[in-house]
């Protein structure tokens, strides 16, 4: 084949090479000898060859076997090949390791029916690419392969009179090492603030080393941003295509995302593993999953007493908390507990009301319970118990540690205890048996300044021991002997 320029001049054949779309390797096999196989000559630039049948580099043929760049190809220098030549190009890493490359071209020549074949092959033996050429004799017939993960490329090119040759064969240099991919997630369809939810997924090892523990993989929800639910350490190796199933069960928190959504995970969440490919580390459940909006009431302590400080209360919300939202706030004992009908919770769940107390008499041994209720529509209620008492006064508690313990009958001596310093609150009495747990609330009467005990146990026995105290009351003093230890204040 000849061509001339205007000037009626020749222009030379390898001014009419095609300029293929290479790598940044590049194989014209004017590396090697005429006769050369191909095997491990180019394992430096990333690729190992096993050749079978009658192919090596030649120059036989060139009216079938036109070269892209001259002059040497690939092919099998008879006319008409008995065998078919095969070729299986493995692609490695400069240590030696299995590899993967992305983008693998080269020409085929004189490719015939019935044609010759190309497979491309991924580090599990998955077939990425796969297609038979036959654009006729003496055909330049360029084969381009773009896929992520093309492990091996395998190659037939025939025999007979319609056997193929190959030429310029270019890639992007091989890179080796393990890949983490997540995928196969299930999970629950409903949860609850507060309440457990349970995700499963399936971490594979596509890449072409075994990867080593640790690496961390994240639960979290789709959202802007995201909301994470855990972290989990994974503690296998996981080989060439090996996969592990985990589940886990993760808490949905007060506050964050609601509505319908979708749980992820992502794997090597720290980026502790040397990867392939990162792209391929994070799935979403196919199933959405339901958290509705809820209320929350949180208390750093939910007991008080008696003229305390206002009990600190924080109103918590889950879903969009960009704006202010309006709760109706109730309790289930108004008659203790005095608090805002109303609440406006402002933006960010920074709200911390501040409940107050009725001033009335509360026995410290006779606590009483309220039952706050934050209702807003659309919500689930929001609920918190508080217990309101009295406090022991620091002079009363005093005497009660003093009291010896009474390890049997009689054995106790007289007990004489005076309050020195009277204490506002009425006068009652409160008895002390050991070991028996008697307790008891008694009951002081003004109009007959007696004191009156009720004993409760176990066992509902008295003590025999007998004992002394001074019995202040508004009235004046009493003495009186009674069963057990008696306590006064007023």
């Amino acid at each position: 084949m000849t061509a001339g320029n205007p000037a009626g001049e020749i222009i030379p054949q390898s001014a009419l090479y095609v300029a293929p779309n290479i790598g940044d390797q590049l194989i014209t096999f004017e590396e090697l000898a005429v006769g050369a196989v191909l095997g491990s000559q180019f394992a430096n630039r990333g690729v190992i060859v096993q050749s079978t049948g009658g192919a090596q580099v030649t120059t036989s043929l060139p009216d079938r076997f036109v070269p892209v760049s001259p002059t040497h190809v690939y092919a099998d220098p008879n006319a008409s090949p008995s065998a078919a030549s095969e070729l299986d190009l493995r692609f490695v890493a400069q240590n030696g390791d299995p590899a993967i490359t992305d983008f693998v071209s080269f020409f085929l020549l004189n490719a015939q029916d019935p044609g010759a074949a190309v497979v491309a092959y991924n580090a599990a033996g998955r077939i990425l690419y796969s297609n038979t050429f036959h654009a006729g004799g003496a055909s330049q017939d360029l084969v381009s392969i773009s896929q992520p993960g093309i492990s091996r490329v395998h190659i037939n090119l025939g025999s007979g009179v319609a056997h193929a040759g190959i030429d310029n064969l270019s890639f992007t240099t091989p890179r080796s090492g393990a890949d983490l991919a997540v995928g196969a997630i299930d999970a629950s369809t409903t949860a609850l603030p507060g309440g457990s939810f349970s995700i499963t997924w399936a971490v594979t090892n596509v890449g072409i080393t075994e990867v080593h523990a640790h690496w961390s993989e994240q639960i979290f929800l789709v959202g802007t941003p995201n909301q994470t639910l855990g972290f989990f350490a994974a503690s296998n190796n996981l080989a060439p295509g090996q996969f592990i199933v985990r589940t886990q069960t993760v808490a949905i928190p007060f506050t964050g995302l609601a509505g319908t959504l979708r749980a992820g995970v992502r794997v090597d969440a720290y980026d502790e593993v040397t990867e392939l490919d990162e792209a391929n580390n994070t799935a979403v459940a196919a199933t959405a999953t339901d958290i509705p909006l809820t209320l929350t009431l949180d208390t750093p302590d939910a007991t008080t007493t008696e003229g305390a400080a206002p009990l600190p209360i924080k109103v918590i919300r889950n879903g969009d908390i960009s704006g202010p939202l309006t709760v109706a706030f109730s309790n289930s004992n108004p008659a203790e507990v005095s608090i805002p009908t109303n609440v406006v919770s402002p933006p960010g769940n920074r709200l911390r009301n501040s409940i107050s107390l009725r001033s009335r008499t509360v026995w410290w041994m006779d606590p009483k319970w309220s039952t706050l209720l934050l209702r807003r529509t659309n919500y689930s209620d929001g609920t918190l118990s508080v217990v309101v008492g009295m406090p022991i006064r620091p002079s009363l508690a005093s005497a009660l540690r003093a009291v010896p313990s009474q390890k049997e009958e009689h054995s106790v001596a007289p007990f004489r205890a005076r309050l020195r310093q009277p204490l506002r609150s009425r006068s009652f009495c409160v008895p002390r048996c050991r070991p028996h747990a008697i307790s008891g609330l008694d009951r002081y009467s003004r109009r007959s300044h007696q004191c009156e005990f009720r004993h409760y146990g176990a066992q509902r026995r008295h003590c025999h021991f007998r004992s002394t105290i001074d019995h202040h009351c508004g009235c004046g003093r009493l003495s009186r002997e009674q069963p057990g230890y008696l306590v006064s204040a007023r």
